[in-house]
């Protein structure tokens, strides 16, 4: 397998022996659908356009919405997605792939090897396999998963981790049940943006929990500190941040105060009024220092330093000058 793997190899691949669908190759992956099998994608499709194939119909066997605003999704950070169901005899090689792949089974079984390492994955199962792996996927019974494509970046690389894992999934119907749920309003002649916003959010929410479910603290404390390393102004929320790391905002509260001895809002408080104490040491406005600290107005932004300094940004301003 580990000779399949490398990118040399890729064009020496053959064709299942099984009737296949279609049939794609690039420098880094190589794929065979086998007839029969079924993908319903949320977001763009991936099946080729050219072969004529997607449907903007979920009673097709193959299907994906009409455009909309993709943004929806890739702000969080998914880049696909779909719920499928894959005959007996499907087979995938990637090559240094670049993007997080998450599978929960549903039915049937994966089979994965990557070099030396061999990983059934099957009903309940959650396959976790992060951006830059090398990778054989095929199924000699067929499956029924939900898979997302996840986005380089600091949103996931701390969840997903650095080597493939399989574990088991918490709760994997209700996941299912809000990809279908999305399948329908993307698919829906009178979907709203604002709709579909708000199932991407729920979806997103159900994979970052399963993701995050079983991990020691420390982890979550790492991904906690690349929210505080965003610049003052877009430092989030602590329920916004308790979302990200599929905790509760006690949880969180319990882990900024054991990493950093203060509450996520404290934290946030101290780190934006360091950032304004600097800008207006500079000469910069009180508006400025304001807005670049995430205040919608100077009122607001001057309680905050009130209540953080001790004294009001005009009296900081006074003593510097």
């Amino acid at each position: 397998m580990a000779r399949k793997n490398s990118k040399s190899a890729i064009e020496t691949i053959s064709p299942p022996t099984s009737p296949y669908l279609w049939e794609r190759r690039s420098d880094t992956s190589v794929q065979f659908w086998t007839k029969g099998s079924q993908e319903h994608s949320i977001i763009k499709p991936t099946v080729p356009p050219h072969l004529g194939l997607v449907r903007h119909d979920l009673a097709a066997d193959i299907s994906a919405p009409p455009p909309f605003s993709y943004s929806i999704f890739e702000k969080l950070g998914i880049l696909h997605a779909a719920i499928n169901e894959m005959k007996s005899g499907f087979r995938t090689y990637r090559y240094r792939q670049n993007f997080h792949f998450v599978i929960f089974v549903f039915g049937g079984e994966i089979s994965l090897v990557s070099g030396r390492r061999k990983i059934s994955a099957k009903k309940g199962d959650l396959l976790t396999i992060p951006a830059g792996s090398d990778y054989e996927i095929r199924t000699s019974k067929g499956w029924k998963t939900c898979w997302f494509h996840l986005k380089e970046s600091k949103c996931w690389n701390g969840i997903v981790g650095n080597e493939i894992k399989i574990k088991k999934s918490m709760e994997p119907e209700k996941l299912l049940e809000a990809m279908k749920l999305c399948a329908l309003e993307v698919h829906s002649p009178t979907r709203s943006e604002w709709a579909i916003s708000l199932c991407a959010d729920i979806v997103c929410s159900y994979v970052r929990a399963e993701l995050l479910s079983g991990n020691e603290s420390p982890g979550k404390i790492e991904l906690l500190e690349n929210c505080f390393q965003s610049s003052p102004a877009s430092i989030p929320s602590a329920q916004e941040a308790a979302k990200r790391l599929g905790v509760s905002v006690a949880e969180l509260n319990k882990l900024c105060l054991k990493k950093f001895g203060a509450t996520h809002s404290k934290r946030a408080l101290k780190i934006k009024m360091a950032a304004a104490k600097s800008m207006l040491s500079r000469g910069d406005s009180i508006e400025k220092a304001a807005e670049a600290s995430g205040y919608a107005n100077r009122r607001s932004f001057g309680r905050a330093f009130l209540r953080e300094c001790g004294i009001t940004p005009r009296i900081f301003v006074k003593t510097k000058a």
